[in-house]
């Protein structure tokens, strides 16, 4: 089990301490003597653990979170490097799907990289990714002169 692994020890006395007295003040009006002290220290072992487990995550998706906006042909063209944050309701909302390369470029702009295969490629920005950054791009494949498939890829520096 993980949450037993030895590494984690300093910070469940971290956080066991402060839980340890936040227990004992809300069993305060509770039994007296020997029994709330067990159950208290009962208490701090099992939620230590839950509680380190919740820091943890929220400490993570507070680290990695990125905003999202809606999707504007205004915006895509003007706001380059933010693009990314458009893309979710772009490919969401399947937008690009079925329309023709005329309306593509009139949508999304004329700076993208067409490849060998005839697929399109638009930078989407960089974003921040933990410690690193993000290289955001849109590949769309087209066929037959139309969108077939729009996804949104990333590398990672």
């Amino acid at each position: 089990m993980e949450f037993l692994s030895i590494s984690y020890y300093p910070y469940y006395i971290l956080i066991g301490i402060p839980l340890f007295f936040l227990v004992k003040w809300l069993f305060r009006k509770k039994q007296e003597g020997l029994q709330k002290n067990i159950l208290t220290i009962i208490v701090t072992i099992v939620l230590t653990p839950v509680v380190f487990k919740i820091l943890s995550w929220t400490f993570l998706m507070t680290l990695f979170y990125e905003p999202t906006y809606r999707f504007s042909s205004s915006g895509w063209k003007t706001d380059k490097e933010n693009r990314y944050r458009m893309l979710e309701d772009l490919l969401n909302k399947k937008r690009l799907i079925n329309k023709d390369t005329f309306q593509l470029k009139e949508m999304l702009g004329d700076d993208f990289t067409r490849q060998t295969d005839g697929s399109f490629y638009y930078s989407a920005g960089t974003g921040a990714s933990g410690f690193g950054i993000r290289f955001h791009f849109l590949r769309i494949t087209i066929s037959e002169g139309k969108v077939i498939k729009a996804e949104r890829f990333h590398a990672d520096d």
